[in-house]
């Protein structure tokens, strides 16, 4: 067996051109007994369970992806390449099974290797690109992913890739043109029109008619998006509602916050009425995004959970001008309590995305569309 991160194999036998090597299967430990994913006990596990009829390394390495054995898809991959070191696409799936088992530097000497033979392959730079930016490099991931759209101007994931970043650099303008450059380079794609409508959403808490133009961008998408491939819009359907859930979370404390500023008498009610004039027309923006935005498939109730936040919040702000008017103790319980309804209805949705997340691409990095 060839150590991790030699592409060059000990032994070469090659086959007959019409036949498959067959893997003699040698027993496993329990799943039970083993630590999943951990390289140390699963580098005997190379074949199949006896009871899985095939023995091909193509079915091995799908049943190692489903059953979520990152240890034995980067072995089984890296026996590949020792065989076809120059398929890219293989060097393409052991840079990201790295990646997802958290082997940023393993994934970054992968792609530095597959780079000194391939230097001019787009596929490489994006994803250098992505592994410096998970690493802190922003300024040579933007470099990396520009060289990438150097060699394939037309390369959409490129320009997605590089727009991400951009917009997680707070290069807010950057990140839209080259987002509507992806739209006319790929105008049936529906990935660009998704990231312009998570770009719109950062920015509309302070120019609110962004809430309209993210939610057209977003039906967009959903009519160039094939029924049976939902996953991508999930995903950037998690990352809107927690932008969203974090907006109607920091309005909720703005009001508790001025509450007790009034309570204390640190603040003047003229103030606090103007604070809640805009207020109530942020709120409003939010109710009504929250209406007119798709559902991923499967989060009605969790938009439903969202929505019944807003609401309140809503509710609160009217409460909360009454108050003032009235100083009646009864309309400060309420308003109290109105507040509390929509931190646990925020509460619940939230759970409810989590429990349904699929795996995003940590410290914010630009996700691979």
């Amino acid at each position: 067996m060839n150590p991790v991160g030699n592409d060059t194999p000990t032994k070469a036998v090659k086959p007959p051109p019409d036949k498959i090597t067959a893997i003699k299967p040698t027993p496993t430990p329990p799943l039970q007994n083993r630590i999943p994913g951990d390289i140390a006990t699963a580098t005997d596990a190379v074949s199949l369970p006896l009871n899985v009829q095939r023995t091909d390394s193509e079915e091995q390495l799908r049943h190692y992806r489903q059953e979520k054995d990152l240890a034995n898809v980067i072995l089984s991959l890296r026996r590949a390449l020792n065989e076809h070191p120059h398929e890219l696409v293989l060097r393409e799936q052991l840079v990201q099974a790295y990646q997802d088992r958290g082997q940023w530097g393993m994934a970054k000497s992968e792609v530095e290797r597959a780079m000194t033979f391939q230097p001019e392959s787009t596929i490489l730079r994006r994803l250098y690109g992505n592994i410096l930016f998970n690493q802190g490099d922003v300024p040579n991931a933007l470099k990396s992913y520009r060289e990438a759209i150097r060699l394939d101007p037309k390369n959409v994931l490129a320009q997605i890739a590089l727009g991400d970043a951009l917009l997680a650099d707070n290069q807010f303008k950057e990140a839209f043109d080259v987002y509507e450059t992806a739209i006319k380079n790929s105008p049936e794609s529906p990935i660009p029109y998704r990231r312009l409508a998570r770009a719109l959403l950062s920015r509309a808490d302070t120019d609110p008619k962004n809430y309209d133009v993210s939610v057209d961008n977003l039906l967009k998408a959903k009519s160039k998006t094939p029924p049976a491939e939902t996953e991508g819009y999930t995903e950037d359907y998690i990352a809107i509602m927690r932008l969203m859930e974090s907006r109607i979370r920091d309005m909720i404390s703005e009001l508790q916050n001025g509450l007790a500023a009034y309570r204390q008498g640190k603040i003047k009610v003229a103030d606090l009425n103007r604070a809640l004039s805009d207020m109530k027309e942020r709120a409003k923006y939010a109710e009504d995004y929250l209406d007119k935005l798709p559902p991923a498939i499967g989060h009605d109730p969790t938009q439903a959970k969202y929505q019944q936040a807003t609401a309140f919040l809503s509710q609160a702000v009217s409460l909360f001008r009454a108050y003032l008017q009235d100083n009646d103790s009864m309309t400060e319980t309420t308003l109290r309590t109105t507040l509390v309804n929509a931190n646990r209805e925020l509460t619940a949705a939230g759970l409810r995305l989590i429990a349904t997340k699929t795996a995003l691409p940590t410290n914010n990095a630009p996700v691979n569309p």
